[in-house]
């Protein structure tokens, strides 16, 4: 049997010597689709999800994964937003600016015809208008042209980040890895959670005696 565990970036070293402790030493850690896969000689496998990482031992992989050192988070859905920048060196991460905000955009109808139309005309109004204000938000937490930044965490409706990330000032940001994070309410709160999220080591473990123990 395997199970996920989130590891944080911090706890990575010890996780792993409790990980070679049960299922053996390491003998490959290789790159696949959209993993890093780590194995050792008693048949135990650890895959590292979301991250191709070329590594010659459990010491310089957990150095590849130590925590970004700078993030913009990007939350967004029906209702309102949340824009952030962050400082993630060390055992955690620090919040150095943000900006939250609500706008109504209207929900799905039932209605037919003509009524459907007009409804789902002002919810693309509505949504375009969130959109504009959350890129209004941006430019005032990231600035005019925002820096290149370690991680990209982004929540919510993908479709609504997508059209965001379209939109100046966003469109000259640049990142070294993109994280998107299920959040509910995009409130303050919410970014803290996202950061945490996104800054930990998602593993699928197979243990080799199926007794995996954090």
């Amino acid at each position: 049997m395997s199970r996920e565990v989130v590891v944080s970036p911090e706890r990575l070293a010890v996780w792993f010597a409790g990980f070679t402790r049960r299922n053996g030493d390491v003998v490959a850690i290789r790159e696949a689709d959209d993993e890093t896969i780590v194995t050792t000689d008693r048949g135990g496998r650890a895959q590292i999800r979301g991250r191709r990482l070329a590594a010659a031992d459990v010491d310089a992989l957990c150095a590849q994964l130590l925590p970004p050192a700078s993030a913009a988070v990007l939350l967004i859905r029906r209702g309102g937003y949340a824009i952030a920048r962050a400082a993630c060196a060390g055992a955690g991460h620090h919040v150095l600016a943000s900006k939250t905000g609500r706008r109504y955009v209207q929900g799905r109808t039932a209605a037919g015809g003509q009524s459907q139309q007009r409804y789902a005309r002002r919810r693309g109004n509505q949504a375009d208008a969130l959109v504009g204000e959350a890129a209004d938000a941006a430019r005032r937490v990231l600035g005019d042209r925002p820096d290149s930044v370690d991680l990209l965490v982004t929540g919510g409706d993908s479709r609504l980040v997508d059209d965001l990330l379209r939109r100046p000032p966003l469109t000259a940001l640049t990142w070294v890895q993109r994280r998107h994070i299920d959040v509910g309410e995009p409130r303050r709160a919410a970014v803290d959670h996202a950061l945490r999220l996104a800054r930990s080591v998602r593993i699928q473990v197979s243990n080799a005696d199926c007794e995996e123990q954090q």
